[in-house]
């Protein structure tokens, strides 16, 4: 996927725009030659201090706040916001293919999404789940990591129910 095809609906700053991307991720461990690698800052670790190691590792160009100095980066004033676009425009936007539902509150998120999904199956819908104890996609169970995914985990999922 070419680069301002990724970036769509970002604000953003580079000379990049026709390069093609092979892929992305925000976690360096994972980057593979000519990946967009984007930089996040967590609670444990900021991405910013790890682009290097990701450059070094094939990544084509960096996703960061401010500059690097690196080749290759693409500036953004939120590479957290970015990253969300850009893994949803990676996968097609599968958001928008869909109808959704989100539940919250502190207790019972999870009997109202089994309720709910067993309802709307019994329509004879298909429905997905993204839950806390598991995923389920076409009635596979998918181990659930994080009680949230991130933007990856989310637009992966999101495509293979479209």
């Amino acid at each position: 996927m070419l680069l301002f095809q990724l970036m769509s609906g970002i604000k953003y700053s580079t000379k990049l725009d026709n390069i093609e991307i092979k892929g992305v991720t925000s976690d360096t461990r994972q980057v593979e030659n000519g990946f967009l690698f984007v930089c996040i800052k967590g609670s444990k670790a900021d991405g910013h201090t790890l682009a290097a190691d990701a450059v070094k590792n094939g990544a084509y160009a960096v996703v960061c706040e401010y500059p690097l100095g690196l080749p290759n980066e693409i500036i953004v004033e939120n590479s957290h916001i970015a990253y969300a676009y850009i893994c949803a425009n990676y996968f097609g936007n599968p958001a928008k293919k869909l109808k959704l539902i989100a539940v919250t509150g502190t207790n019972g998120k999870t009997t109202i999404t089994y309720i709910l999904k067993h309802i709307i199956e019994e329509t004879g819908r298909k429905c997905g789940l993204i839950g806390t104890i598991h995923n389920e996609i076409d009635d596979i169970a998918i181990p659930a990591k994080n009680t949230t995914p991130d933007a990856y985990q989310l637009h992966s999922m999101l495509s293979r129910m479209v």
